[in-house]
């Protein structure tokens, strides 16, 4: 499952092949955005504030519009053979995998620094929000590991 929803397809893998992975992603993604906009649905329902809840009704918009786009161009993709063909030839690439693989790694490790800079400030402060700031972070690290080591074992 996790293979199907993550991880770039293997060169000489066929339309059809690809076709079904598209698939298996888009309604995986779509089921993903139902569930958001009703969480945040109901997470407006229940504030009590009338900008708490314009603001979540507003992010549930965005899910929702963002989401249908999203679901407009994975049908699209799934429904012209021709379109289908020349984004998998794309997503075979071996360079653009690499270049792909050296951003991610790049902004997760941007994204270490700067929230481990943000934890250090918040030690001046010290605060309850601080300790959340400490537990994200450290909730980051063993995501990130665990991630590397559960791929690893994988791939």
């Amino acid at each position: 499952m996790i293979e199907k929803l993550f991880t770039a397809p293997k060169a000489g893998i066929t339309d059809e092949e690809y076709h079904e992975k598209i698939k298996y992603q888009t309604n995986f993604w779509t089921s993903i955005i139902v569930l958001a906009v009703i969480i945040t649905m109901i997470l407006a329902s229940l504030q009590n504030a009338s900008d708490s809840r314009s603001f979540f009704h507003g992010f549930s918009a965005g899910i929702f519009c963002g989401g249908i786009g999203s679901i407009i161009i994975s049908r699209s993709l799934l429904h012209n053979r021709k379109y289908l063909h020349k984004n998998k030839i794309k997503a075979t690439d071996e360079r653009l995998q690499e270049i792909s693989h050296q951003a991610n790694t790049i902004t997760v490790t941007m994204l270490l620094i700067v929230s481990y800079i943000a934890i250090c400030w918040a030690t001046f402060y010290w605060d309850r929000r601080a300790s959340y700031l400490y537990l994200g972070i450290i909730f980051i690290y063993l995501f990130n590991s665990s991630v590397r080591y559960i791929l690893n074992k994988i791939l």
